[in-house]
């Protein structure tokens, strides 16, 4: 994350943006201390949450925590492409004529803090620019609790969205009261949410056309770049957390004390880890807690002691760590892992109407959708639902392994082999819901991913392939029946919006994202789209 980006962000965190303040930064502030005083220069570096302005007196210092107001001047240098505005001099083809009519409409979203931060903010900005809105400027009121956008739409009339910050089960619990239109979760809906949504008389909330799945997101594990541990075990991971290993040369690093960083039990993100664990996720006492993953990433980033847990869209200046399971399963930190949901403590930065939506609400998550907000969030930093593929040979395969542990047959793992070492994987990955053979919010938008994909000449004469995977029953043969099905389901959907797959395998238990047992079942029944 780069200089302004942080100021920004941690402007945001602590909730001392003026009013007035840009989206995006001019290298001009003005600084209110806490103390009364004014600071006015040249801001010249943000490290370790300290801000150093250069000013006519000489270089002043001032620590974030005492910061009362921090305006960005020069605000006609912010209203770029930084800010989410087609940048007329980067060669980007002009801005799309407006297809939704923003004068005087309004948005109101509730939920989690790094989603409204962050993603929810560009797809606003973007929403708002790419029909024809202008000089889009962002407040805070409440205390920091709220933020707020405003942006011209015409003479007079303005475009305004308000983002209540209260974490995912406050965002559930407005979008019941009825405080907001679209709540916010760094997860999908549970089924008790679900059902007291319902029983509001506000629809299914898990149905296509409440629920948006803006991207896919995962919980890193975050340390210094000079920590020379790459790697960590899921019982390493939990005993380090859980103070059992106090230092680093316990597990190959330096002699020095582990410094433990957590977020505060019950976020999303600590429910992430719990869950991907397996286990209660103990907690030395000792451990920092922190409010966000921005500070996570910059604490981790400047102490080689530390480790903390931060999203994927946070990394700052830390190093993310490989995980490995306790079934010989090895996770690296990718763009890939995480868009394709294999990586461990995966989760889904989700947004949920209901049935009573407005217009403007129906249109906001239409644009979320869209390539062109994934596009814009891949811009910003973000892992997006577009398409990726990976190298061929990427995908790692022990054939004498996968046939003692699975029970296949040597012949079926040296075709399974071939194919994995002859094509190539795409990171769209098509789930379903729970144990019923129905596709999940994401898989059916993937399907005009996939379409789109397909139609824009990405495939160079090569073919797609729809693999199925299910998890490991026992009985061998069942399992793969049971993958090949699933992969027909797909296939089926696909011949609806006229693209029609014939090569269909079914790979059983073979090449599983998780261990069997908690979430491991779910996640290893899925299919998965490769280009041979």
């Amino acid at each position: 994350m780069g200089l302004r980006a942080r100021i920004i962000a941690w402007g945001m965190v602590l909730g001392i943006w003026s009013a007035t303040a840009s989206v995006a930064g001019a290298d001009e502030v003005r600084i209110l201390r806490s103390d009364g005083a004014e600071v006015v220069g040249a801001l010249t570096s943000f490290e370790d949450g300290v801000y150093v302005v250069q000013t006519p007196a000489g270089e002043i210092r001032i620590e974030a925590g005492k910061v009362a107001k921090l305006e960005m001047l020069d605000v006609s240098k912010t209203l770029g492409a930084e800010a989410g505005r087609p940048d007329a001099t980067a060669g980007d083809p002009p801005p799309m004529r407006s297809q939704s009519d923003l004068s005087g409409g309004t948005l109101s979203l509730s939920g989690s803090r790094a989603l409204g931060e962050m993603a929810v903010r560009h797809l606003i900005e973007g929403y708002a620019l790419r029909n024809g809105a202008s000089k889009p400027v962002w407040g805070q009121r409440d205390g920091g609790k709220d933020r707020t956008f405003v942006a011209q739409t015409g003479k007079d009339k303005v475009f305004s969205a308000e983002v209540r910050l209260r974490g995912t089960a406050g965002g559930v619990e407005d979008l019941i009261s009825g405080a907001a239109e679209i709540a916010m979760l760094e997860r999908p809906m549970t089924a008790d949410e679900a059902k007291r949504v319902a029983g509001a008389g506000l629809g299914d909330p898990l149905q296509p056309d409440q629920e948006t799945v803006v991207g896919p997101s995962a919980v890193m594990v975050l340390v210094h770049p000079s920590n020379p541990v790459k790697r960590l075990s899921m019982v390493q991971l939990a005993d380090v957390f859980a103070g059992r290993i106090r230092n680093w040369n316990e597990i190959g690093g330096a002699n020095r004390r582990i410094q433990v960083l957590v977020p505060h039990p019950g976020s999303a993100l600590f429910d992430a880890v719990k869950s991907g664990l397996g286990k209660d996720l103990d907690i030395m006492p000792s451990a920092r807690r922190l409010g966000s993953s921005l500070e996570t990433a910059d604490l981790a980033g400047a102490d080689p002691a530390a480790i903390g847990l931060a999203h994927s869209d946070y990394r700052g200046n830390a190093t993310a760590l490989s995980l490995s399971s306790s079934c010989g399963l090895l996770h690296e930190p990718s763009e890939f892992e995480i868009a394709s949901e294999a990586y461990p403590f995966g989760s889904r930065l989700v947004l949920y109407a209901t049935n009573k939506a407005s217009k403007q609400v129906k249109d906001f998550v239409a644009y979320a959708r869209s390539s062109e907000a994934q596009r814009l969030l891949q811009e910003k930093g973000f892992v997006s639902l577009t398409p990726v593929l990976a190298a061929k040979g990427a995908v790692r395969f022990d054939r004498t392994s996968a046939a003692k542990m699975t029970g296949a047959s040597s012949r079926f793992a040296d075709v399974v082999g071939a194919f994995v070492e002859n094509a190539a994987r795409l990171s769209l990955t098509f789930r379903f819901n729970g144990q019923s053979g129905a596709l999940d919010a994401r898989a059916l938008s993937d399907l005009d991913r996939l379409v789109a994909y397909e139609k824009s000449g990405a495939l160079a004469n090569r073919t797609l392939a729809l693999v199925g995977y299910w998890n490991s029953t026992g009985d061998f043969t069942d399992d793969v029946n049971q993958s090949k099905a699933r992969a027909v389901v797909v296939a089926d959907a696909l011949k609806l919006k006229g693209l029609n797959i014939e090569r269909l395998f079914g790979f059983g238990p073979l090449l599983p994202v998780e261990c069997d047992g908690l979430g491991g079942v779910n996640r290893n029944r899925r299919v998965e789209v490769w280009i041979e």
